[in-house]
């Protein structure tokens, strides 16, 4: 009776997170798609989120373990699912949180090449006339323009090396995935390899007790 409350707390909360868990959140955020601030921040909302469901299941599925034959195999189940599930809510977590110190640095970049404005100040009462217009120099105007392509040229190489960020971080998430991957393969068929071994152990040891039982004598002889 007492683990009726924490049961039923556990199915709640993954009934109200059934409708945002729909889509994996690694198909919501695939690698190299989180760009902008909205993006990184709607990452790590939903990387949170994800975190606390793949809790609520494993907690779930323990619970459910108690009662198996095999509680050990269980758990061990229960635990390589949550782990599998926790790298893609990291690999979003990591990508996320580059992206933001990517995003930072630019503005700061861009805030220290904007040149430097002048105050506004109201001329005195007495030099209020219209004074008449007069368009930049040629030297001016070069400086202008030599300034606008200037910022141009820094706003294209800032877009190039978001850009090999985000190849680098992707062929990055992708090593990483594969190395998780084998290693998860591998504990699952050392598991295997385990299970069937203890199989045959005891298919051994019911043989043994078999033909003790055979070879014992009878009450008659």
């Amino acid at each position: 009776m007492r683990a009726i409350g924490p049961l039923l707390a556990l199915a709640l909360l993954l009934a109200a997170g059934a409708g945002a868990a729909a889509t994996p959140i690694a198909q919501r955020f695939p690698a190299g798609s989180i760009r902008t601030p909205e993006q990184v921040e709607q990452a790590l909302a939903a990387a949170r989120e994800e975190a606390a469901r793949i809790e609520a299941r494993y907690q779930a599925a323990l619970a459910k373990c108690e009662g198996e034959f095999l509680q050990n195999q269980c758990r061990n189940e229960a635990r390589r699912e949550r782990d599998a599930a926790r790298r893609e809510v990291r690999r979003v977590e990591v990508e996320a949180r580059a992206v933001r110190r990517e995003l930072d640095a630019e503005t700061r970049a861009a805030r220290r090449a904007e040149p430097a404005q002048e105050p506004h100040r109201s001329p005195p009462a007495a030099a209020r006339e219209p004074a008449p217009v007069r368009g930049p120099s040629a030297e001016e105007a070069a400086a202008n323009r030599e300034r606008a392509a200037e910022r141009e040229r820094a706003h294209a190489q800032r877009l190039a090396e978001r850009d090999k960020g985000a190849a680098e971080r992707a062929a990055n998430v992708k090593a990483y995935e594969d190395k998780q991957r084998a290693a998860a393969a591998y504990a699952k068929r050392k598991e295997a390899e385990r299970i069937e071994n203890e199989k045959r152990r005891e298919a051994r040891r019911e043989q043994r007790e078999r033909q003790l039982k055979l070879q014992a004598p009878t009450s008659g002889d």
